[in-house]
């Protein structure tokens, strides 16, 4: 894994592998959630902002996941994508980690989705994203 907010490769290796561990022993659930877009389906990802606290993620599905971790690197993007969010689009659930799914949102073409009621907390805004 690459560095991210200040936390190296190793240390997010390490919390991700106890993260995994006490899901498998039954002590933590994964998010079946994505707290940002409200999917269900597919790819739900445990997302740490702070690798201190191993408890404090947060459930993304595959799509709102990539999108956030190509913020630094393609700010207008995430831009476009975080204010689509809050009006309740939701993107198509990605089945596996394809990052050509994410493509079209990068370079702002249109993407499947459906439109939702809008998410009553704004996850980005609390993350300070």
């Amino acid at each position: 894994m690459k560095e991210y907010n200040g936390f190296s490769g190793q240390k997010r290796t390490e919390v991700q592998n106890w993260l995994k561990a006490e899901v498998k022993a039954g002590r933590v659930q994964w998010p079946t959630v994505c707290e940002a877009c409200g999917q269900t389906e597919g790819v739900i990802d445990a997302h740490h902002e702070d690798y201190n606290n191993p408890l404090g993620f947060v459930g993304l599905c595959y799509v709102c996941h990539t999108m956030l971790h190509s913020r630094s690197k393609n700010p207008l993007a995430w831009g476009r994508y975080k204010a689509v969010i809050r009006t309740g689009v939701r993107y198509s659930a990605a089945m596996k980690r394809d990052f050509g799914i994410i493509a079209p949102l990068l370079n702002g073409q249109k993407a499947e989705h459906t439109r939702h009621e809008a998410p009553a907390r704004d996850l980005f805004e609390a993350l300070g994203l």
